[in-house]
């Protein structure tokens, strides 16, 4: 998609240097959509926008509750099982062609609706880069030696890569 600050870029450029070719690769376009704007004098902000109507009535408008109570049930549902579920209980109503009609309807619920998707960042180790560490007082345990209290702290090291540990005690 074309943006106004790449026309504006292609104009200037073409501007200073009277070369299409150039200026369209230089403002990241290809040389028949920068000859195309070129001729036009609008931005892209300026034609005119897609439609935000229905062309055709919602097939699944009366059976959404139906739908709704399937997915919160179980929210792993797939549109292709539940638009099988609906041809089986509503024979003669749904087209195949529906299907994805359905699908965008639930990707739209799920994400307003349905549950929370679960984020994880991969965590890339990498040997001799990384490590952790940590110290733990170990005078709770009232461990004693000869009769008498050892107050210790144990020193955990970690290399992250390989996941080799070793146990240090420090006096």
């Amino acid at each position: 998609m074309i943006h106004d600050t790449q026309v504006r870029k292609l104009m200037e450029i073409f501007t200073k240097t009277q070369n299409l070719t150039k200026a369209a690769m230089l403002s990241g376009m290809d040389r028949k959509t920068a000859r195309h704007y070129r001729h036009a004098g609008i931005f892209p902000s300026e034609r005119e926008c897609d439609h935000s109507w229905r062309t055709r009535p919602n097939p699944f408008i009366e059976v959404w509750m139906e739908v709704e109570e399937l997915i919160s049930r179980n929210h792993g549902l797939m549109a292709k099982t539940i638009f099988e579920h609906l041809v089986r209980e509503h024979p003669g109503r749904f087209q195949a062609g529906q299907l994805r009609t359905l699908q965008r309807h639930l990707k739209q619920w799920r994400a307003q609706k349905g549950p929370g998707k679960e984020v994880m960042f991969a965590q890339n180790h990498y040997p001799g880069e990384l490590s952790a560490s940590d110290f733990t007082h170990m005078s709770t345990l009232l461990i004693t030696l000869s009769g008498r209290p050892f107050p210790h702290l144990v020193y955990h090291f970690v290399l992250t890569y390989p996941f080799v540990s070793e146990l240090v005690s420090v006096f």
